[in-house]
């Protein structure tokens, strides 16, 4: 079965650390966005620095509420130098089951400094995962061997499936690949992925260029190896705008930098309507890198301000067409929500970097 790609993450447009947990399901309220794998750009450290419950709580992002069969994650880490980054005994990965539980389980251990995949114990506490291996022991798979070069970014990716099977890769070397139980009891499929600290305070890792594929058909039909996840803002004022700007008249002008992505409205620079059906477009920056385009994602910024339900749908524009993406409820703070789109609606063929550069992306309000 192929499998579809579901979420892909930047942290490039999050410009101060109460961000991410808006994209993502809870967590990350001392998370850290500062230069990232390539330098100018942002990564995160989940849980960061902060109070115990928040640390390892970490960030988890759902891709299915119902259970997926399989499940890959990639990401770029790169874990602390020195004694701090292998004290812990608490995972920094998990891959969460329909059941609410960790079902699987990644570890640096503390006595080797490698990295070790494990079976969750059944016991271990769905909510802030206060825990240790010393009072829920996992069972472990082999072991990888694989010591990371720490203080060093690398490209870390798992797979996993319910029939048992579980794969590990480091820059694209396979590192680990073993059978076993991949659920616990109770548990059907996968749901999401946490990441979490590995001590009570502290993350011991960053990490940066983020992607989620589940067992869903799809384009993505195995690990994608080290890839890159990359930000672009508007430029320019798209086909349709139908919003008003907070400032002047020019609609791109007021969410075409990072400075933009933040919780101070009303006095930040925004686009606003209350008309049903009102749609606001944006041309995007263009992008230079060239090589296999694995999705398109288009990423909002939304908030209501009054009483009332409201939604709206994220828009990619390919050719002439408007192509709706997942509908999404506004609250009275803002949320970041967004669609993926692994291949060109319009050609329902992959991606070229011709058509990514000449799609428009905005906004659609539904109800």
């Amino acid at each position: 079965m192929s499998m579809a790609l579901r979420f892909i993450d930047s942290f490039d447009h999050y410009s101060y650390s109460d961000t991410a947990k808006k994209k993502w399901d809870d967590g990350s309220l001392y998370t850290d966005f500062i230069g990232g794998r390539f330098g100018t750009q942002y990564r995160v450290r989940p849980g960061g620095s902060g109070a115990f419950n928040t640390a390892w709580t970490g960030m988890t992002k759902t891709i299915n509420p119902a259970g997926v069969s399989k499940i890959i994650a990639g990401f770029a880490v790169k874990f602390d130098q020195g004694a701090d980054a292998i004290a812990g005994s608490h995972p920094f990965l998990a891959i969460r089951g329909d059941d609410g539980k960790h079902q699987i389980q990644l570890f640096l251990d503390p006595a080797t400094a490698t990295i070790k995949a494990a079976k969750a114990h059944p016991s271990w506490p769905t909510g802030s995962s206060q825990a240790s291996v010393s009072s829920f022991t996992p069972t472990y798979f082999a072991d990888t061997g694989f010591m990371p070069p720490f203080g060093l970014w690398f490209y870390f990716e798992i797979k996993v499936d319910t029939g048992g099977t579980i794969e590990l890769y480091a820059d694209s070397e396979l590192i680990l690949s073993d059978t076993g139980s991949t659920l616990q009891s109770g548990a059907s499929g996968y749901t999401g992925v946490r990441w979490m600290a590995i001590t009570p305070s502290n993350a011991g890792f960053d990490m940066d260029d983020v992607y989620i594929a589940d067992g869903e058909p799809g384009l993505v039909t195995d690990v994608l190896g080290e890839v890159r996840v990359e930000n672009k803002q508007p430029t320019a004022n798209g086909a349709i705008n139908n919003f008003t700007p907070s400032v002047g008249t020019n609609n791109a002008a007021m969410v075409d930098g990072v400075t933009g992505w933040i919780d101070t409205y009303p006095t930040a620079e925004y686009n606003a309507s209350d008309v049903l059906d009102a749609i606001d477009l944006y041309q995007m920056a263009d992008y230079t890198r060239d090589g296999n385009i694995f999705g398109v994602q288009v990423n909002l910024a939304i908030k209501k301000d009054d009483v009332g339900l409201r939604k709206v749908k994220p828009i990619l524009r390919s050719g002439s067409t408007n192509y709706l993406g997942t509908e999404q409820k506004a609250y009275s703070d803002y949320i970041y929500v967004g669609s993926l789109w692994e291949e060109n609606p319009a050609t329902t063929s992959p991606w070229t970097l011709t058509e990514v550069n000449a799609t428009q992306a905005g906004v659609k309000i539904t109800v």
